[in-house]
């Protein structure tokens, strides 16, 4: 199993051209822009707003590319295009051939599923990471006034909740590279995978309120309920519960299924373990070696 996911990582990140243009885009972007604030700061310019602050609340706030709606709305985007097409390209480049003989297909989605996960974390990790100390640090550089930054008793609880939101950003993004996978496995094509992940993605993230407006449009307002077992709302009761001991509050009056924490996290379980298993289930019964 190793072995696959050494074999899938080099395999993903090879394509350098993709790679820079997809995962790479955001930390390689943020730190080019930091560098050019710099300069523009150096020659005269005025860049406080965006050089200045502390370097705990960006760290933060950019795991919420992946994390949190709807912030990553559209900044999943690039992430899912990697996805999309390094899974559909597989049946495109005709790679399921050389690699499906000699494992078993239940690893070889696992594999794929995993690696592409770790990607984007590591993509995104290096991000938050640029965004905190590394601009903080350029502009500490540059003579800017040392923002508010945490008291030493703090340091635990803000390393504590960026452990939380880092294990998130990776549940997440095994979701993700789900959707991407089953979008693959389905259409077989890289723009139908492209189009479907997308499709996948923006419905869960705005399950609720599809929910709300087809339960209205019914007459059936509980039908809200539902949303209790999306993965958007599963992560940000899991949050709520970890942060401050209790369950999310979604401010839907019809919505009554607040989930205690041994419950949400069964939920995520089964979940996360349904969706595998259906893009395992599927790939199982593919012809993919004639």
């Amino acid at each position: 199993m190793f072995n696959l996911i050494r074999a899938e990582w080099k395999k993903l990140l090879g394509n350098r051209l993709l790679a820079s243009f997809t995962v790479w885009l955001y930390p390689t972007g943020l730190f080019a822009f930091i560098l050019v604030m710099a300069i523009i700061h150096l020659l005269g310019g005025a860049t406080d707003q965006e050089l200045g602050g502390n370097w705990h609340a960006p760290m933060l706030s950019t795991l919420e590319l992946v994390t949190r709606f709807p912030n990553s709305s559209f900044s999943r985007l690039p992430l899912l295009a990697f996805m999309a097409v390094m899974c559909a390209g597989e049946y495109e480049w005709g790679t399921w051939k050389n690699i499906v003989p000699r494992n078993r297909r239940h690893k070889i989605i696992l594999a794929k599923i995993i690696t592409l996960a770790l990607v984007l974390v590591v993509a995104i990790g290096l991000t938050s990471i640029i965004s905190g100390p590394v601009r903080y640090g350029v502009a500490q550089l540059l003579g800017f006034e040392a923002a508010p930054t945490l008291l030493p008793h703090e340091i635990g609880a803000f390393f504590g909740e960026y452990a939380l939101e880092v294990s998130i950003a990776f549940l997440q993004s095994l979701f993700l590279a789900c959707f991407a996978l089953f979008a693959a496995l389905i259409t077989r094509t890289i723009v139908g995978s492209l189009l479907l992940s997308f499709g996948l993605s923006l419905l869960e993230m705005l399950s609720m309120f599809i929910l709300v407006i087809f339960g209205r449009f019914v007459g059936m307002p509980g039908l809200v309920n539902g949303y209790a077992f999306f993965p958007s709302y599963l992560f940000d009761n899991l949050r709520a519960w970890i942060l401050t001991g209790t369950y999310m509050n979604t401010g839907i009056t019809a919505f009554t299924s607040n989930l205690a924490l041994p419950t949400t996290i069964l939920r995520l379980v089964i979940a996360l373990g349904l969706t595998i298993g259906l893009c395992t289930a599927i790939f199982q019964r593919q012809d993919i070696t004639s």
